[in-house]
């Protein structure tokens, strides 16, 4: 899933390619809220690219989903095999 929720991290990358053929990396913290600043919430361009991690408390949450939801799946089945 793509955009700024509470699973992303406050700080994403911007990948620039530029007009002179060149590439330009850099980290912005995200506030939404904030209006166009070259600096700090820049205007994107066609073909920049946006790279956004998920935050640590979406990380735990999904390795947690990842590591009980097969064991949850089993219990129901276990049950009907038990009564």
């Amino acid at each position: 899933m793509g955009g700024f929720n509470e699973r992303s991290e406050e700080v994403v990358e911007l990948i620039r390619f530029n007009p002179d053929g060149s590439l330009t990396r850099r980290e912005i913290e995200v506030n939404l809220k904030q209006g166009l600043n070259d600096e700090t919430n820049p205007l994107l361009w066609n073909n920049d690219i946006i790279l956004a991690g998920r935050s640590r408390s979406a990380r735990i949450t999904d390795t947690l989903s990842n590591i009980l939801g097969p064991v949850l799946q089993i219990v129901p089945a276990l049950r009907l095999l038990l009564d």
